[in-house]
């Protein structure tokens, strides 16, 4: 289904974990869409001109509890609810890293937001100019008209030696967010709490796991795209807040983690084997019962030693399960089941999705691995062992754009259009309520398609909205 956007998605001053998910910006002029009633994927076509970042991995988007897009972006570039750029902010990261670039509200307020980057590949091998090496935040406003400024870029949280990994999980005092990601060359988690005060930059450290690092080849001599390529991967969160786990592109190191979400403090690691193969996307299911993650062999990774080399081919791109209903290591490894192998394709990011789908974000069908396909595929019921997950090919057309290796890396939530389990929420002030909807002559209406009308809210705000189907 194509649906063309042409409104400025205007910004709602209350955001609520049911919501802030719901539209993510999954390549140039392409947004995946789950704001309907029936949380159904709908693809959203951009006009041409709206979009100017390819969107090719480490997106991140965020919207508002309407379900209006506010900020999106994939490492670089910050853009504004209509996918324009925001002035003063086409360099705020290195690059588009794989890396899980975030989005986050500060707590307590109404209009600010963090996003955060770490640098590609634990390194400087693929810098720009302006911002430093490591992990970076930048603080974005975002006004009661929508306009969306820079209040402070190049924020050095810490320097390089970073993953790409980067997630976060809520507070269970619901005040805040912990910030987690992981150092290259080393078996340590970092933590960084955020509170009403900002970001706290001193993060937590916790030992615990196996050592991420690359193979001496790809590890010894800095300043090249292939270097490092297993500080590449990401870093998935449970729904339930309790467990996180990794995996990394070329050695497919991987493991769990129970996670404290009162104290952000990681514990009791569960290494896992992935037999030859190397990661790239992971997420667990949305009862927290499986974890999924996109795999290749690694003889295939680095096509034949370096990314600036196209592959021979497209294809083997594999989808695994493990099963984690015995939290016991010889348990969950022997689980270890493929569910697909794709014919035509690699696999990347994975992302449960508000309707508690997984969507499984792919590249190679267009004959580019530097763009993403032309379809995403679904695994419609993740809770299910096996093939009972019901894995769906090519389970949606983005009507002939491609997307990317990306979806969405932002907080994760449980299934919330038929929700069984409650999140706490993290607490914003200012919420409003829409009051009615008038059209040009003031005279009130119901909605229309293709035709302009104006919105009025509890607070005094109005925005026109023009919806083409």
């Amino acid at each position: 289904m194509r649906y063309t956007l042409t409104t400025l998605l205007l910004f709602g001053t209350l955001i609520a974990i049911a919501q802030h998910d719901v539209n993510w910006v999954i390549g140039k002029n392409l947004v995946l869409s789950f704001g309907n009633e029936k949380c159904e994927p709908e693809v959203i076509i951009l006009p041409p001109g709206e979009s100017t970042s390819d969107f090719f991995e480490g997106n991140s988007s965020i919207s508002n509890s309407e379900g209006e897009l506010l900020l999106c972006t994939s490492g670089r570039v910050a853009f504004d609810g209509a996918v324009n750029t925001i002035p003063n902010a086409s360099d705020l990261g290195m690059m588009s890293t794989m890396g899980q670039n975030l989005i986050l509200p500060k707590p307590n307020t109404d209009s600010i937001f963090y996003i955060l980057s770490t640098e590609v590949q634990a390194g400087p091998g693929q810098t720009i100019p302006g911002p430093p090496v490591g992990l970076v935040y930048s603080e974005i406003k975002i006004n009661q008209s929508g306009v969306a400024s820079v209040i402070s870029k190049h924020n050095l949280l810490q320097g390089e030696g970073n993953c790409e990994m980067l997630n976060a999980v809520p507070k269970s005092s619901g005040d805040g967010f912990w910030i987690i990601g992981h150092y290259y060359q080393s078996s340590s988690f970092y933590v960084f709490e955020l509170t009403t005060s900002g970001i706290n930059p001193t993060p937590n450290i916790y030992n615990v796991g196996p050592q991420i690092i690359s193979p001496p080849q790809f590890d010894a001599s800095p300043g090249t795209a292939a270097d490092r390529p297993d500080a590449i991967g990401e870093l998935c969160v449970s729904p339930q807040y309790n467990r996180i786990a990794f995996t990394t592109y070329y050695s497919g190191i991987s493991a769990i983690f129970d996670f404290d979400q009162s104290t952000g403090v990681i514990s009791n690691a569960v290494q896992l084997d992935l037999m030859g193969d190397g990661g790239y996307g992971t997420s667990f299911s949305p009862d927290g019962s499986k974890l999924y993650m996109s795999v290749v062999d690694s003889s295939l990774a680095l096509y034949g030693g370096s990314f600036n080399s196209p592959p021979p081919t497209f294809h083997s791109g594999r989808i695994i399960q493990f099963d984690l209903s015995s939290y016991n290591q010889n348990d969950i490894q022997s689980s270890k089941t493929e569910i697909f192998e794709c014919p035509d394709c690699r696999y990347a990011s994975l992302k449960l999705g508000p309707d508690g789908k997984l969507y499984v974000a792919k590249f190679g069908d267009s004959l580019n691995y530097e763009t993403g396909g032309f379809y995403i595929d679904v695994i419609e019921n993740p809770n299910e062992y096996g093939s009972n997950c019901d894995f769906t090919y090519k389970a949606i057309y983005l009507d002939g754009l491609t997307g990317s290796w990306g979806l969405n890396n932002t907080w994760e939530r449980q299934n919330y259009c038929e929700s069984n389990l409650s999140a706490p929420e993290v607490n914003f002030t200012h919420s409003k309520k829409l009051i009615k909807v008038v059209d040009l002559t003031g005279r009130e209406t119901e909605f229309k398609p293709n035709t302009l009308l104006i919105y009025i809210y509890s607070d005094g705000t109005t925005k026109k909205v023009f919806n083409a189907h």
